[in-house]
């Protein structure tokens, strides 16, 4: 009898074993489905609440994603070095991501080598299981990083703070002017810019020492155009420098749009934008670089998916686009309202311009209401895409430009705290 008890006893152990690693296995995946459909921000609500049923792995793995995602970029290294250098043995999916994650952390720090490392990495003991489109953006990748790999690390001096009247082009969007030693030039404020970018020209006049490096560029037509490297030794926004800033080379025409005699020189993307930390744009056109840290009691509503800022309103995601005169809705929002879209609106042709030219979209049109610090704002004549723009972004609901922006006094983007705030 007393046999037959303890038997029964290590079944009933055994079981209850296999209970809690199911429900650690069921738990570790929802969490890491959010991190996948890049909604970090729900990601962490759950993780908060489920931490102690996932085991010390797991928890190191959803870290390492979400600190990465909130620009918490040397906590994620430790999670990832941790993760990497011990003896578990991970699946080779969960591996993959966290060196791609590892590469993100070093473009971030502006550690080239570190990032060519990384890729390197993936492209030889991944290169089998990615798709061709993955793998074709990593060897570009790997073009890019190889070419920067000697080159030394952004740097930014912020003196004071800092007030400068932005001017409006003929597109209507937010211009700044930078000062290099050589000459200046009217540059576009664009969050929505993975990398500053700068044509030929612009380069040359400012004198930007060039790096050939025949990177291959997506542009919103679905050609690719050939793009090169160019570091910034100085160029100063104000009283502030910022120095060996990178920037994507286009050929003049691949920013230039004939149709409304329109040349962009040149953009300042994500890494400048980030470097500043606290950013302010008015709606009298000023924008404004706080030197001293705010203390929000905000909790974080800015995310970012690599080098694209993520927000959340109407408890849906969106990306923020500082670079676009109006804001887009992308497929998840039309098939979740389909049924009135279609019902009180026709289709028409909506033309989007990018690197390479202009394409023409199929969209229904209307009004968007949008909830902002409680008040409702009304975007007039927004596009609605039915068709998804960007595979990699399926669960984003749109893009916020700057139609909302300007109705609001300020925008305020903590890259500290990882908040935005519209007054």
């Amino acid at each position: 009898m007393k046999k037959i008890k303890a038997i029964l006893l290590a079944l009933l152990s055994i079981s209850s074993i296999s209970l809690v690693a199911q429900k650690n296995c069921t738990t570790f995946e929802s969490i890491y489905a959010l991190i996948s459909q890049k909604d970090f921000f729900k990601a962490t609500e759950q993780y908060e609440l489920q931490k102690t049923n996932l085991t010390h792995v797991h928890q190191y793995i959803i870290e390492a994603h979400l600190l990465n995602a909130f620009n918490q970029i040397e906590s994620s290294n430790q999670k990832i070095n941790w993760l990497i250098h011990s003896k578990t043995k991970l699946a080779d999916s969960l591996v993959y991501k966290l060196y791609k994650i590892k590469e993100d952390n070093a473009v971030k720090r502006y550690d080239y080598k570190e990032a060519k490392k990384s890729i390197e990495y993936i492209i030889q003991n991944y290169g089998r299981f990615i798709s061709e489109y993955i793998r074709k953006n990593a060897e570009n990748n790997l073009k890019i990083w190889t070419a920067l790999a000697n080159q030394p690390a952004q740097l930014v001096k912020i003196k004071e703070q800092t007030r400068l009247k932005m001017n409006k082009d003929k597109a209507g969007l937010n211009n700044l002017t930078i000062c290099t030693e050589k000459d200046s030039s009217n540059f576009i404020f664009d969050t929505g810019a993975n990398i500053s970018t700068v044509t030929e020209t612009t380069a040359k006049i400012l004198g930007m020492k060039l790096i050939p490096a025949s990177i291959q560029v997506g542009t919103i037509t679905g050609e690719d155009v050939y793009a090169n490297l160019a570091i910034c030794p100085m160029l100063k926004l104000g009283s502030i420098e910022i120095r060996n800033s990178i920037f994507l080379v286009l050929k003049d025409d691949a920013l230039k749009f004939a149709e409304i005699n329109y040349q962009i020189n040149g953009i300042l993307g994500y890494p400048i934008i980030e470097a500043l930390k606290q950013v302010q744009t008015t709606r009298d056109g000023h924008f404004i670089v706080l030197k001293d840290t705010i203390k929000e009691t905000l909790l974080p509503n800015l995310a970012m998916d690599e080098l694209t800022p993520l927000i959340v309103l109407n408890n849906r995601l969106f990306t923020l686009d500082t670079g676009a005169d109006s804001t887009l809705l992308y497929s998840p929002y039309y098939l979740e309202n389909q049924q009135e879209i279609v019902a009180n609106n026709t289709v028409s042709i909506v033309n989007l311009g990018g690197a390479a030219g202009v394409r023409a979209f199929k969209a229904y049109k209307k009004d968007f209401h949008i909830a902002v610090n409680d008040k409702i704002f009304v975007l007039k004549n927004v596009s609605i895409l039915p068709t998804y723009f960007d595979e990699k972004r399926s669960s984003i609901y749109g893009n916020i430009g700057q139609d909302l922006i300007q109705q609001c006094e300020s925008m305020t983007i903590n890259f500290i705290n990882m908040s935005i705030k519209f007054d």
